[in-house]
C-alpha cells in the first residue's frame, strides 16, 4: 500500500488459491476503483485430472472478481466468465483481465491464445451500474500472427489515441527486434533470457521497475519515472565525464542525467560492469561482468538522433532511458566493487544520490494498522501534505532551458525484461 509511491506498507497476503475456482493458481489481472469500491479481477487457473495437453483441453481459465471498500477486507470470490463463455476459436489459455475507462465507457480486455497458436485480446464492455455485467464486443488481433499468446493486455488512451499494451509470447527475433524471451507491447526493455538470479539463495526472485509515466511524443509512446521517484534524488551536482577520468558515485544507488550527447558515438562504462555503446544509430548494452549470465541487448533508433541519456542505478538494477523515455533498457546487475562511471567522449551531466523507497514488510493486518505504518514511514511533514490532498511538488528533471514539457499521463509498472512492438488500435 502507498499514497506517494515512495513509502510502502505490506498488508500481508490478501488472496490465495483456496477455492474451486482458482485451486491451481491465481493468475494476474487488475484492480479498478468505481464508486468508492475497489474491484479486483483476476484469472483462476484450474487443471483437470487426465491426459491433456493443457493448451486446448484440460484447463479452466476463469475470469474471477471480488471487491472491497477498504482494500483490506474483501468479498467472496465470484466467477464472471468460464471457458464456455469465451469465443469458440480460443484455446484454454485466456487470462489477465484488466478494466479501463475510455472516454467514460468501461472496457475489460483479456489476453488469449487462439487454437491455431495466434495471440489475441478479447474486449468486453462493463456496465457502469454493475461492473460484473459484461457484454462481449470484439477480438483484437493483427492481420498476421504476432506471437502465439498475448498476456497482460491493457487498453488506455493517450493524446487522443487508444492503445493496446500487451506481452506477446513466441515472437521470433528479427535482427535487433524482439531479442527478449518475453516481449512487452510498446516498450523495449531488457532482458529475460538464460540467466541466473543470486537472490534465489535467499528464497525470493524477480523485481519490479520504478513506476513510470507514459506520454506520447512524435507519435511514439514514451516512458519515464514518475515525479514521486524523481523527488528521491538528493545531493545533486554537476559532473564532467572525461576520457580516462572516471567519476565515482558514493553508492550504487545514483542517477546520472545528461543531455549533451548531440548524437556523438561513445562508449560509457557503468559501475565497471556494463558497457553502453552508441554507433551507427544503434545503442548496445553489454555486460562486462556481474550479469550472472546476462549478455547484451540492442536498440536501433531507426534514424532518430540520440540526444539524452539518463541512468538510474540501484543496488541490483539498472534502468536506462534514451531521449527522455523514447526507448529504455532495464536489467538486473550484481556488482561487487566500487561503482564508477567513465565515458569515451566528454559529457556534462547531473549526478544525484538516489534515496531509498521504504517498505514496511510486516505491519499487522488491518486498515488502521496499514495506514499507521504508512504514516510512520512518511514522517509528519509528508503525512500532513498527503492528508491535505495535495500532491508533492514535481521536481524538474532537467534545467528549465533544456527540459521538454511532457503532459501527464497514466502510470504503468512493468517487470524487467521485455521487448517492443506497437499496434495502433481503435475501440
Amino acid at each position: 500500500m502507498t499514497r506517494d509511491w515512495k513509502h510502502f506498507a505490506d498488508p500481508g497476503t490478501l488472496m490465495c488459491p483456496d477455492s474451486e475456482i482458482d485451486k491451481d493458481g491465481c493468475y494476474s489481472g487488475g484492480g479498478f476503483s468505481h464508486n468508492g469500491i475497489l474491484h479486483l479481477f483476476y484469472t483462476g487457473n484450474i487443471l483437470h485430472d487426465g491426459d491433456f495437453d493443457y493448451i486446448n483441453e484440460g484447463r479452466g481459465h476463469y475470469t474471477n472478481t471480488l471487491h472491497s471498500a477498504d482494500g483490506i477486507h474483501f468479498s467472496e470470490k465470484k466467477v464472471l466468465l468460464r471457458n464456455e463463455d469465451y469465443p469458440d476459436a480460443l484455446s484454454c489459455h485466456v487470462r489477465d483481465p484488466k478494466v479501463s475507462d475510455i472516454d467514460g465507457r468501461l472496457y475489460m480486455v483479456i489476453g488469449a491464445r487462439i487454437r491455431d497458436s495466434r495471440g489475441c485480446a478479447l474486449v468486453y464492455e462493463c456496465s457502469r451500474d454493475n461492473l460484473e455485467d459484461l457484454t462481449f464486443r470484439q477480438v483484437i488481433r493483427t492481420p498476421e500472427g504476432f506471437g502465439y499468446m498475448w498476456e497482460c493486455p491493457v487498453l488506455f488512451k493517450l493524446d487522443q489515441q487508444v492503445f493496446l499494451l500487451c506481452c506477446p509470447q513466441g515472437v521470433a527475433q528479427d535482427g535487433y527486434k524482439y531479442e527478449n524471451v518475453y516481449q512487452n507491447g510498446v516498450f523495449r526493455l531488457t532482458p529475460d533470457a538464460e540467466y541466473g538470479n543470486p537472490e534465489t539463495a535467499e528464497g525470493w526472485i524477480y523485481s519490479l521497475t520504478m513506476p513510470r509515466q507514459l506520454s506520447v511524443k512524435n507519435g511514439r509512446i514514451c516512458q519515464y519515472p514518475i515525479h514521486e521517484i524523481l523527488d528521491l534524488r538528493t545531493e545533486s551536482q554537476t559532473v564532467s565525464l572525461e576520457p580516462g577520468r572516471p567519476v565515482y558515485p558514493e553508492s550504487r544507488s545514483f542517477v546520472l542525467e545528461t543531455a549533451d550527447i548531440q548524437n556523438r558515438p561513445f562508449e560509457m562504462v557503468i559501475r565497471q560492469d556494463v558497457s553502453l555503446r552508441y554507433a551507427h544509430g544503434v545503442v548496445t548494452m553489454e555486460f562486462l561482468r556481474n550479469g550472472d549470465g546476462r549478455t547484451s541487448r540492442h536498440i536501433d533508433l531507426q534514424g532518430r538522433p540520440l540526444e539524452s541519456l539518463d541512468v538510474f542505478s540501484d543496488s541490483s538494477s539498472l534502468e536506462i532511458f534514451l531521449n527522455e523515455g523514447e526507448e529504455a533498457f532495464t536489467t538486473r546487475i550484481y556488482s561487487t566493487g566500487q561503482p564508477s562511471l567513465s565515458c569515451s567522449i566528454p559529457l556534462t551531466g547531473t549526478l544525484s544520490v538516489m534515496d531509498a523507497i521504504r517498505i514496511d514488510w510486516k505491519p499487522a493486518l488491518g486498515t488502521e494498522s496499514c495506514e499507521a505504518a504508512i504514516q510512520a514511514l512518511q514522517g509528519p511533514q509528508t503525512a500532513s501534505v498527503l492528508k491535505s490532498g495535495t500532491a508533492p511538488e514535481s521536481v524538474n528533471r532537467r534545467p528549465a532551458a533544456s527540459r521538454k514539457q511532457v503532459p501527464p499521463a497514466s502510470v504503468q509498472q512493468a517487470s524487467p525484461g521485455s521487448g517492443s512492438a506497437a499496434h495502433k488500435l481503435t475501440v
